[in-house]
């Protein structure tokens, strides 16, 4: 039997055609609660239920001016479980690169798993198979990539693939940072970007209250991607 693959919708032209170069390194972005408004406990079943975090349209904005693809890699098991359809997940997508894209900004690809957490896979975070498969069909470098994620999930699942990581505060990203024992070089201050190390996350690269403040930090402080 196949083995359960992650589904890559939505690719854009310039991903397609390779435009990126070869072994392109890129912003990797996890969805509920680091684009959009986490809904504790419910998913996200249809374009009514999405709303955008603010600061989101301003980060897309940036990271659209540079020469990296942008994709968005989530756990969407609400498919799996039946709680939605795909076609419905679709449409959601659809949309929100649309609005991404009339606010000035871009979405290369967006890659999700389907599968509930009892069927095993291998590309549901915290499983790197999602990764992987961007690095297989694309040639995304990993090791010149960063995720930016709001668990403890995309943390480990970056982490194993391989690329530097970003957590925010939004979403879970407070519980998740108050779970983190052992993290260093890390102020409780409410600074918009705070560096800092973990001993079991191999590239971890810190805490922003934000995705806003994460790509201001890649970008703006000159701690973006290696071409």
């Amino acid at each position: 039997m196949t083995a359960p693959a992650p589904t890559i919708g939505h690719i854009s032209d310039r991903l397609m055609a390779g435009d990126f170069g070869p072994s392109p390194s890129a912003f990797l972005i996890d969805r509920d609660g680091v684009i959009n408004e986490h809904r504790p406990g419910r998913y996200v079943n249809e374009w009514p239920d999405f709303s955008f975090l603010p600061g989101t349209f301003d980060a897309f904005r940036a990271l659209s001016a540079t020469r990296h693809p942008i994709i968005v890699v989530t756990n969407q098991s609400g498919v799996g479980r039946g709680a939605m359809s795909a076609f419905a997940l679709e449409d959601i997508h659809e949309r929100m690169i649309e609005a991404v894209t009339d606010a000035g900004g871009r979405i290369d690809a967006v890659i999700h798993c389907p599968h509930p957490p009892a069927l095993g896979c291998a590309c549901r975070k915290p499983a790197p198979g999602m990764f992987i498969s961007l690095a297989t069909r694309f040639g995304v470098s990993l090791a010149r990539s960063v995720f930016i994620g709001d668990t403890i999930t995309d943390l480990e699942a970056g982490a194993t693939a391989g690329c530097r990581t970003i957590l925010v505060r939004t979403g879970e990203g407070t519980r998740t940072l108050g779970s983190l024992t052992g993290l260093s070089a890390f102020d409780e201050g409410n600074s918009a970007f705070q560096a800092a190390t973990h001993p079991a996350l191999p590239g971890f690269s810190g805490v922003a209250r934000d995705l806003s403040d994460a790509v201001n930090y890649l970008i703006l402080r000159g701690r973006g991607l290696r071409a």
